[in-house]
């Protein structure tokens, strides 16, 4: 729970004018940060008040890279931000989610898990701090949610993000008492986007899940990096709930993959077009990296190793049946 505390301000003066001193006071603000930039002269500025629920920073900078440890788990971990980009452009990362910030941009990541930010320019951002908890979604999913961004075209996030901009500019009324109902309101309104956002409803059954799942594995066969948490992060759904959804069909998430990509493999070796292709090159390109592996999943599928296989249809000009 965050505690409530009056406008903070404060500046690059010559005893925090490095990004050394500036992190000296932003940790006092926000879980545990690094921050380095490259050029000598680095300025910023702070404002920022919260209520039990909700932190405002109103922040400003000239270019630098922020970094959230990756081994830190004594801070921030059941807190979200939500980032609303004024001006100047940068770059977030956060579980292999690559988001371009932009001005009107709104941008949920999470406090707890590792990510980094990299402003190219001068900038001025928003930040809403919050707990978890204060999402109002089912079970598991609040946890899995990490780098999202939502439609700057979208009026309900314009809306939000002109009701941010207005927290920003009034920051002494969040610690009157209307500043737990304003508070409020901001969550609110966050809850409705993101729920509209991850199509979190009563109808998102298991074999809706399935279909979103499978047609999600075809388009990223190519990423090695393919996984049931990758799925469950880009979903927008729990990892439990993305296995309950193949309990019944015969077949895991990551039986599934392999599979999809043995046979996308298979059928890349009978193309004539790729006769001279390396078969390295057809394996990286449907997501193996290791050679000896795909070999041995590949012979123990169509009992023929990658190469033998390639041979005895170049051989033959004919298609070898599936057992």
């Amino acid at each position: 729970m965050i505690l409530s505390h009056p406008l903070t301000e404060y500046s690059t003066a010559p005893e925090i004018g490095t990004p050394t001193g500036w992190i000296n006071r932003v940790n006092g603000e926000f879980p545990t940060l690094r921050i380095s930039a490259e050029q000598p002269d680095f300025t910023a500025s702070y404002r920022g008040a919260a209520t039990t629920q909700l932190q405002i920073s109103d922040i400003a900078t000239s270019s630098h890279l922020i970094e959230r440890p990756a081994k830190r788990t004594d801070d921030g971990l059941d807190l979200f931000k939500i980032s609303f980009q004024i001006s100047g452009n940068g770059t977030l990362r956060q579980h292999q989610h690559d988001l371009q910030l932009r001005p009107g941009t709104i941008t949920l990541y999470d406090a707890a898990r590792p990510y980094q930010i990299h402003f190219e320019n001068d900038m001025r951002f928003i930040v809403a701090m919050f707990p978890k908890s204060a999402l109002q979604l089912p079970p598991g999913v609040a946890g899995e949610l990490s780098a999202h961004q939502l439609d700057a075209d979208d009026a309900t996030s314009r809306s939000f993000g002109v009701l941010l901009q207005q927290l920003a500019d009034n920051l002494p009324l969040l610690a009157t008492p209307a500043g737990e109902q304003l508070s409020r309101v901001a969550l609110d309104i966050a809850n409705s986007l993101l729920s509209e956002r991850l199509e979190v409803s009563q109808d998102c059954t298991l074999s809706e899940i399935r279909r979103r799942t499978l047609d999600f594995i075809d388009r990223q066969l190519s990423n090695p990096e393919l996984s049931p948490r990758l799925i469950s992060d880009s979903l927008f759904i729990s990892v439990r709930s993305l296995h309950n959804a193949f309990e019944d069909s015969g077949t895991t998430v990551t039986k599934w993959i392999r599979e999809r990509r043995l046979t996308e493999c298979r059928h890349a070796l009978l193309e004539p077009i790729n006769a001279s292709e390396p078969i390295r090159d057809i394996a990286s390109q449907f997501g193996f990296g290791d050679m000896s592996l795909f070999s041995r999943r590949f012979r123990e599928r169509f009992g023929l190793t990658p190469s033998d296989f390639r041979e005895e249809h170049l051989r033959h000009e004919v298609r070898i049946p599936l057992h």
